[in-house]
């Protein structure tokens, strides 16, 4: 398959410091993009540091995030299992209520 030319558009001073990094690591940066291009093409999902940064949780994943901090920080509020079969037997008599 033929190559193409992609610019990309980007700040002055990340272009520097993301140039000195893949320097450092013995990379160009188009050999950088093009890895981190094929990794996802192939995953067919972007990488999760960068797809993370431009989505933000709605409020239903908010409250579940804020509910397991708190499960966390106050575990004696809550039982525990030894059994994952008896977790689930659990569970499903709750579902069958």
């Amino acid at each position: 398959m033929g190559q193409v030319t992609v610019n990309i558009p980007m700040d002055e001073d990340l272009k520097i410091n993301f140039e000195r990094l893949c320097t450092n690591a013995g990379l160009s940066i188009v050999s950088v993009f093009n890895a981190i291009a094929k990794s996802a093409a192939s995953r067919d999902e972007l990488p999760h540091d960068a797809y993370s940064m431009y989505t933000k949780p709605n409020a239903e994943t908010l409250a579940a995030m804020e509910e397991c901090e708190f499960m966390m920080k106050n575990p004696s509020l809550y039982k525990t299992y030894t059994d994952v079969d008896e977790m689930f037997r659990e569970i499903l008599e709750e579902d069958d209520d």
